[in-house]
């Protein structure tokens, strides 16, 4: 198992013949935070969702400029943000299953 240095330790790239340093925790975190921003655009109830996906757009942008606080913060948003929605979801399925 990977300790916390190695797992957000920055590396050095060549883009374009310049020098970029990526952070890897970062580029991690992006990719799932991708991952969500994908199946929330695949949920049946994907307009309702749309205050979700600003939060987690943010916590990406914030993610790939290195700011993992932020972006934490920004995650921890969209979860409060799509609370509601789920709970709500959770109870209509709720009283479907009891009518079958």
């Amino acid at each position: 198992m990977a300790t916390f240095h190695q797992q957000h330790q920055t590396v050095q790239y060549q883009v374009n013949g310049e020098t970029v340093h990526v952070n890897e925790g970062s580029r991690h975190l992006v990719e799932k935070i991708d991952e969500l921003i994908a199946q929330v655009g695949r949920a049946e109830n994907a307009d309702e969702l749309v205050p979700v996906v600003d939060c987690l757009e943010q916590a990406r942008a914030a993610s790939a400029g290195g700011d993992q606080g932020r972006a934490v913060t920004m995650l921890r948003r969209a979860a409060e943000v799509a609370a509601p929605v789920a709970a709500v979801m959770t109870s209509i399925t709720a009283v479907v299953q009891g009518f079958q």
